[in-house]
């Protein structure tokens, strides 16, 4: 049920998300055996990006290089004012100016490279992951 509550937030149409994730992430599983879970997840994210106040975009391998940015979980909040980097047992929260704009920028980049989910096709999500 709080799970459900947290999520509530992607149907502000007030606020904005932007979601960048790398083919691999996708295709990673950790249950080989759960395939099928797997693919419900990867329909859910063309649900996601359906959203007025959602975009969700996949790097491909070939993409801009991911360079120094290699945290697997990367928050820019607010824009202008946050930066929160998911560790393995923490976080990290920058506030200062000059780190939040050149994280801003990387993500900036990494957006632009990346492809819509809207984009890459219909059927089966488990095959544009697969390619």
């Amino acid at each position: 049920a709080a799970r459900m509550r947290r999520q509530e937030v992607l149907y502000d149409v007030g606020r904005g998300f932007q979601f960048v994730l790398t083919r691999r992430a996708l295709v990673w599983n950790p249950d080989p055996e759960g395939q099928v879970s797997m693919a419900a997840q990867l329909d859910r994210l063309r649900d996601l990006d359906r959203l007025p106040a959602v975009s969700v975009r996949v790097l491909a391998d070939d993409a801009a290089p991911m360079g120094s940015f290699s945290s697997s979980n990367l928050y820019v909040g607010g824009w202008d004012s946050q930066v929160t980097i998911e560790l393995e047992n923490d976080e990290v929260r920058l506030t200062d100016e000059e780190s939040v704009t050149a994280y801003r920028a990387r993500f900036d980049e990494l957006f632009a490279a990346a492809t819509p989910v809207s984009e890459m096709g219909s059927g089966d999500p488990s095959a544009w992951i697969n390619r």
